[in-house]
């Protein structure tokens, strides 16, 4: 699971913050050590400035995205190192820019209709239950029949996906660095996934799939490499995004009186997406390598040093963001919730047009005052990604 892979490249650190708002233990530790060193070699980094200075530094490597220390993370043979390196802006790989063009926004304008259409649908489907898991019903079908249909799998196939991937017991990248696992659900999935690839490699569209088949054949890797590569968009355009979906209806609903703006000026949804991204991010921590002695904070971090920017405790520095604490719908933030500079997320286009249609969606159906929230859970993936595991969602009307 992708704790394990935690485990992997961070040595197993221990639990440091609370799971289910790590807050307030961010702001202890960035008043009191925003430069803390966790062992000889490792260093956890918490305010704004240092951070970005970190992800801008040539001197500093993002995780398995750098010639020098991609394989420093799993091993020289893993899959998993050679996927995330083929995304890598440092040698702007075909498929790479494959992906880039395939997201960018002349071409997922068109997709914009087919989002809300998704999003009307299964919020409908929320409201005739009256009571429903936000996560289970809407957050999750909605974001990965987006990207599913983005990359190009049959509309028919989807709800039976849909369903299967809701009872995978470990993640997409876990599957990255296991394709034959021993799980009869994650066996089912890659099958299908295969049967597809190798079905769409014969027909080439104008789809995600098609494109990194093609970006595969050019650069003389095989189909299986593609499957990887797809399994990692589907890590990026479901998991994430169905965690700040969750994240961000959460925030919302705690603060009603941003969410009865919201409703009233609905042209301001979208302008706030970034907003709430910063406020509670789905990415907490970014893993950095240093290749050569860095000095941050008059703090010297020797090269080799592996440096744990958290994102979290960043996009609430009071330095860099006023009342951090709040959800102001006005404040256009930098946040770094899609990673700063060359490493900037590549999906953030979709990303940002994907969230503001769900929450336009949600917003004209659902009246805050009419809804009671309970029986929250969190996923326990402190490294990886912070998300709710389930929100019981009761209408009351």
């Amino acid at each position: 699971m992708e704790k394990a892979l935690v485990k992997s490249f961070l040595g197993g650190i221990p639990n440091m913050f609370n799971g289910n708002n790590p807050y307030k233990d961010y702001k202890k530790i960035r008043d009191k050590m925003p430069i803390q060193r966790l062992s000889p070699m490792r260093w956890l980094v918490m305010k704004y400035d240092d951070a970005v200075s970190i992800m801008q530094n040539p001197s500093v490597s993002h995780w398995g995205q750098d010639t020098q220390t991609q394989f420093a993370l799993f091993g020289k043979q893993s899959t998993m190192s050679k996927t995330m390196y083929a995304y890598a802006p440092e040698i702007d790989s075909p498929h790479r820019k494959k992906v880039l063009h395939g997201l960018a926004a002349r071409n997922l304008k068109f997709e914009k209709v087919a989002m809300k259409l998704t999003a009307e649908k299964y919020i409908k489907e929320c409201l005739s239950k009256g009571k429903f898991d936000f996560v289970s019903d809407f957050a999750n079908p909605y974001t990965f029949e987006t990207i599913s249909r983005i990359i190009g799998i049959p509309e028919d196939d989807i709800p039976y996906l849909i369903n299967l991937v809701g009872k995978l017991k470990n993640g997409y990248l876990t599957l990255i660095n296991d394709l034959n696992p021993e799980d009869p659900i994650e066996k089912e999935f890659l099958i299908f996934l295969q049967k597809f690839i190798d079905n769409k490699s014969k027909t080439l569209d104008d789809d995600l799939a098609s494109s990194l088949i093609e970006s595969c054949k050019l650069a003389g890797e095989s189909n299986e490499f593609a499957l990887c590569l797809l399994l990692f968009l589907f890590y990026a355009g479901h998991d994430n995004m169905m965690n700040f979906l969750g994240n961000g209806f959460l925030s919302l609903y705690e603060n009603q009186d941003v969410y009865n703006n919201l409703k009233n000026s609905p042209e301001l949804i979208a302008n706030c997406i970034d907003e709430l991204l910063r406020y509670d991010s789905p990415v907490q921590f970014s893993l950095m390598f240093t290749k050569n002695d860095i000095v941050v904070r008059n703090v010297k971090i020797v090269a080799g040093s592996q440096i744990l920017v958290c994102i979290g405790s960043a996009n609430r520095d009071p330095e860099k963001f006023e009342n951090p604490e709040e959800i102001k719908i006005d404040r256009n933030p930098q946040h770094l919730s899609y990673g700063f500079g060359a490493y900037r997320c590549i999906g953030a286009r979709l990303a940002q047009l994907q969230s503001a249609t769900a929450f336009e969606v949600l917003i004209s159906n659902l009246d805050i005052d009419h809804l009671k929230v309970s029986n929250t859970s969190w996923k326990n993936e402190q490294y990886i990604q912070r998300g709710p595991k389930k929100i019981i969602v009761s209408i009351n009307k």
